[in-house]
């Protein structure tokens, strides 16, 4: 999910007479601090709970319930951006993602340039990259429709190639394969049902493919169970018997 960001879109006005700022929710932006100013009551002080300075009619910052002024706020809490190494003062947008801290300016794809601030990203070995140059540099083909197979697809590998799950499919019911199982035939894949029907040698007794074990008598093949005694209907795989 999301995070918060401080967006100056509209003021309201609190039950204490603090003016606040109103955040909105984005995807990868991280919230900043409130920013409110004190209404002008004189009969009591408010300083700055770092450097004691008055608060009256100056920004402030609450950090838990202690009240800041805006440079100390940004000198004691501000994290530092981890591309330029600066500081992300109260006022910047600041992105968060893995644990590390940018400016909204500095979290850019690190081949293009490009501005990943709204845009998909993945990151490779440390380096921020926009889908395009990921895409490009990183991502394999789809032997079957020769697209780029994108971060986050599922997929399926087999013999060094790589396919699309939907791409991996029987070459004659065309259904997907999926975690099947399945067999090669040449350059083309076949489900079991369909392999069996296509290539298994049949059954001369009950026309039905032989997909295991079998009998063969005189070039023919027989399932053992298709392989009996005409007379009394006993299995003859493995015993002596005689023909007519």
């Amino acid at each position: 999910g999301g995070c918060w960001a401080p967006l100056p879109l509209r003021q309201s006005v609190s039950g204490s007479g603090c003016v606040c700022v109103a955040a909105q929710r984005r995807n990868i932006w991280i919230g900043g601090p409130e920013l409110m100013v004190w209404a002008p009551m004189m009969s009591e002080p408010f300083d700055c709970h770092h450097c004691k300075e008055s608060l009256y009619g100056r920004k402030y910052i609450l950090s838990g319930e202690q009240p800041h002024c805006i440079p100390c706020y940004d000198t004691i809490f501000a994290n530092t951006c981890d591309e330029c190494k600066e500081p992300i003062g109260h006022e910047a947008r600041e992105l968060f993602y893995e644990d590390r801290h940018y400016h909204e300016h500095c979290f850019r794809c690190y081949r293009c340039d490009r501005s990943l601030a709204d845009e998909p990203f993945t990151c490779q070995e440390e380096e921020l990259l926009c889908n395009d140059c990921y895409c490009s540099e990183f991502s394999s083909k789809c032997v079957a429709c020769d697209k780029v197979v994108m971060p986050g697809t599922r997929k399926l590998e087999y013999n060094g190639s790589t396919w699309h799950e939907s791409c991996f499919i029987c070459h004659t019911c065309e259904q997907p394969i999926g975690s099947k199982a399945f067999i090669p035939n040449k350059d083309d894949i076949y489900c079991v049902p369909c392999y069996e029907n296509h290539f298994a040698p049949r059954c001369f007794h009950c026309k039905k493919a032989l997909t295991k074990g079998g009998v063969t008598y005189h070039d023919e093949a027989y399932h053992k169970e298709c392989f009996v005694c005409n007379g009394c209907n006993t299995p003859l795989a493995g015993q002596h018997f005689t023909s007519r």
